[in-house]
């Protein structure tokens, strides 16, 4: 029997849930999954766009950290 499961990921708003975001996306990775349906809103969008498009979450991370230091 094939199985058909898909998983799905909604990412909100709120800039400091983005980095946390991107953790959910790297242990998602460490066990293999991918997401075939991915959405965000706000902060959510600035971190699923990339992903969606085939960033990494390590790249993601790193976007993330280097965004970072630009603001300070």
């Amino acid at each position: 029997m094939k199985n058909n499961l898909r998983l799905a990921v909604a990412l909100g708003g709120r800039s400091a849930r983005a980095a946390a975001y991107v953790g959910v996306l790297k242990v998602l990775e460490e066990q293999g999954l991918k997401s075939s349906i991915l959405s965000g809103t706000s902060s959510g969008a600035f971190i699923a766009a990339p992903y969606a498009i085939g960033y990494s979450a390590k790249e993601l991370e790193q976007l993330f950290l280097d965004f970072k230091a630009c603001s300070r």
